[in-house]
């Protein structure tokens, strides 16, 4: 039974006006709709920038597109052409380089969507009788820092991090003046039309609403963009379940501030935001888990390992002060979920240990003894022997106490009244169950690298086991997107079946079938794709989505969802297109949609790219490569990972060779495979600055190409059934592969 209309609105405590309803049919996205709206977006961006009328370069008016998702190619071509087309009127205009102006354009075009003041963004959708409905509630409230900066642009002393914003003296003169209007309404709201108020409420939050919730983009700026709390509530018969809120945000770090001071003092205030914006009546630890694939190399990491050292450096300074004062400490922790390869560069180490001890000893813990009281003493006595010690002896008889303890609540759920005596004995429930399956990943290891994604199942674990958590990565978007559809479906898994039990990472594929169908529901509905086109319009879809699934998750997408996967990443790119023209590759013959599309399309064709195949000819042409892909595949690694992994492992600079590689398969072939592959992942680790070297090279020696090509290749639309996927990677051949275009 689908939630009554009225439901949102009484739970979150707003008015109709403020809610706002996803309303595309499942499993599809309407790419026609959403480059229109990007078209759209560019012009509304040009005319934002106010260029001087009597010398402005006219533009026209966005383009015709055609109206189906059957052309989503060539509407995309039309819409960067149309975008070509204002940059080069701008830099006429303003006469400044192509460069500037594109970029200029760009900015502007985020002013102009931060402008929209946010609503409570919410889905929901009804399959199998069961019902499940998500919502996006935008936070507004500032802390007096953070409200005290922004009153700094008002006067002649400007703050450091607005004397160099990328759209110049306009963008400062639009900052300006948002920040007046945002203290007129607050200074109105508190009653003191002639002071700041900063530390009253009512002052707070009315500055915080007419400012608005800062785009994705906005990294140079205090406070924390893209910042909301997630709720998942699920409807099975006429029983209603509330999963625990979470909150997301991009970044606390200003990626976007190159002084590392200014940086590290921004990020405090961001983390001080979040702090805020967390209830803890319980005074438990605080929890930031970041999503990065610290590889550390330019664009290739894509500053993540540069936000995880300011995070991890201004984290370490707060906890100082707050332990000295008496606060809760703040625990941060980084789960690298993209690509498989980057997945295997996820910092291990005592830091990573030190985290997990401390979610499980600080906040696990103290949250057990709470919530089962005595009946709980002999699984925190167990838990307590399994930190101290992580022998197979005390991991079993903690696991043996917490089934035992799950059977014991399963039983009482059965009899226990509806209302809060069964919220009580399912919050128990969900606790213990949560506190295992954390247990058991730590202490099997799974490889990072693995097919399901085993980062992505502790991430969303520490979250069920955390009440003061945050999930970010850079835009708080495309990754964290992805853990909280992960974190969803597991809950879901628990509050509407039978044994309520979560999905574990461990399950068998049959066991894991229901989890996957609540998965690929989640992503259909499209939630988190539309909550990423909050920050650039049109743009309803997320980044390097395939990366992140699981085999069999993206080939249930395909059977139930076709063309899904290739319409997200049509559209999830738009939001950042460096100028260029866009010519028909050489040899080439047109495609069949270019051929359909050329009675509505000016004589345009799609940008020539060079071909490539991975792995390298050098590598695949060597004898001993194929033993040690075979080695590593029995070990459960996806052949076309393992050639990456190779790789990676045999490069000079890492100091080890085929020879020593194949010895050390070898030495643990007797073994469980899980082992071996956690043996060469030690090697990893152990090597992990060389091969960071071995990044370097490959992106400034002429390798940059081969490698993204690869990275391409495995976000590259996954076959439909008709149409399996191959299983190998492919041969190099004289003739270019049009897959790889």
């Amino acid at each position: 039974m689908p939630f009554e209309p009225h439901f949102l609105k009484t739970e979150l405590d707003v008015t109709d006006e403020a809610l706002s309803p996803h309303l595309d049919e499942e499993g599809k996205i309407n790419t026609y709709s959403s480059i229109s709206r990007r078209a759209e977006a560019w012009e509304a961006a040009y005319r934002f920038i106010k260029p001087d009328q009597e010398t402005a370069v006219p533009i026209s008016k966005p383009p015709l597109l055609t109206p189906d998702n059957e052309h989503t190619q060539a509407n995309l071509r039309q819409e960067r052409n149309y975008k070509n087309q204002i940059v080069e009127a701008l830099a006429q205009t303003t006469r400044q380089p192509v460069t500037a102006a594109n970029r200029a354009l760009e900015e502007a075009e985020y002013l102009n969507s931060w402008a929209e003041k946010r609503k409570v963004d919410y889905t929901q959708y009804t399959a199998q009788n069961k019902t499940t409905l998500l919502a996006e509630q935008p936070i507004y409230k500032l802390t007096p820092e953070l409200i005290q900066d922004y009153l700094a642009l008002l006067s002649d002393n400007k703050p450091v991090w607005a004397q160099k914003l990328p759209g110049g003296a306009w963008e400062l003169e639009h900052l300006i003046q948002k920040v007046r209007d945002a203290q007129q309404a607050a200074r109105e709201a508190s009653g003191n039309t002639a002071g700041d108020q900063i530390n009253n409420p009512t002052y707070q939050k009315a500055f915080a609403e007419k400012l608005g919730t800062l785009s994705c983009t906005r990294r140079q700026l205090p406070g924390l963009s893209n910042f909301s709390k997630h709720y998942a509530y699920y409807e099975k018969g006429d029983t209603a379940y509330k999963a625990p809120p979470v909150l997301r945000a991009s970044t606390p770090v200003p990626i976007h501030v190159k002084n590392k001071a200014l940086r590290d003092e921004i990020t405090r205030k961001n983390i001080e935001q979040f702090i805020a914006n967390s209830e803890n009546p319980d005074k438990l630890p605080y929890l930031i888990t970041s999503l990065m694939a610290p590889i550390g190399v330019g664009a290739l990491g894509n500053n993540d390992k540069m936000i995880m050292d300011s995070i991890q450096r201004v984290v370490k300074k707060m906890n100082v002060e707050r332990t000295s004062q008496g606060q809760p400490k703040i625990i941060y922790v980084n789960h690298a979920i993209n690509h498989p390869v980057l997945r295997t560069f996820s910092r291990g180490g005592d830091q990573a240990k030190k985290a997990s001890q401390d979610i499980l000893r600080l906040t696990a813990r103290t949250r057990l003894q709470k919530t089962l009281g005595e009946s709980g003493n002999n699984l925190v006595a167990h838990l307590d022997r399994w930190l101290q010690k992580g022998s197979e002896k005390n991991y079993t008889g903690f696991i043996n106490e917490a089934e035992t303890l799950m059977r014991s609540l399963n039983e009482k759920l059965t009899s226990a009244k509806p209302g809060e005596e069964k919220n009580k004995v399912l919050e128990q429930l969900l606790l213990v169950n949560a506190v295992k399956d954390y247990v058991q990943l730590l202490q099997h290891k799974p490889f990072a690298g693995a097919n399901k994604n085993p980062n992505l199942f502790l991430a969303a674990l520490e979250q069920i086991i955390s009440p003061n958590c945050i999930g970010v990565c850079i835009s708080g978007k495309d990754r964290t997107g992805c853990l909280l559809i992960q974190r969803d479906s597991m809950l879901e898994a628990f509050y509407t079946n039978p044994e309520h039990r979560l999905a574990n990472y461990f399950d068998p594929p049959e066991q894991r079938a229901t989890f996957v169908s609540s998965f690929t529901r989640n992503l259909a509905s499209n939630h988190q794709g539309n909550n990423a086109a909050l920050n650039a319009p049109g743009c309803n879809g997320q980044k390097n989505l395939t990366h992140m699934l699981a085999r069999d998750q993206r080939e249930k997408m395909n059977t139930d969802y076709p063309g899904y996967l290739k319409s997200n990443k049509a559209v999830a790119g738009m939001n950042r297109q460096a100028h260029g023209r866009y010519k028909q590759p050489k040899d080439t013959k047109p495609s069949a949609e270019q051929q359909s599309a050329s009675d509505v399309l000016p004589d345009q064709a799609p940008p020539e790219q060079e071909q490539h195949h991975f792995p390298p000819p050098e590598l695949e042409a060597s004898p001993e490569l194929q033993a040690h892909v075979t080695a590593l595949t029995k070990a459960g690694i996806k052949q076309e990972e393992a050639v990456a992994l190779i790789s990676e492992l045999t490069d000079k600079k890492t100091g080890l060779s085929y020879e020593q590689l194949d010895t050390e398969i070898q030495e643990k072939k007797t073994e469980s495979p899980d082992k071996a592959v956690n043996e060469i992942y030690k090697d990893i680790s152990a090597n992990l600055d060389r091969i960071r070297g071995k990044y370097i090279a490959i992106a400034y020696a002429g390798g940059k190409e081969r490698l993204a090509a690869y990275h391409a290749d495995a976000n590259a639309d996954v076959a439909t059934p008709s149409e399996p996927a191959a299983s190998t990677p492919p041969r190099p051949t004289s003739t270019p592969n049009p897959r790889r275009l």
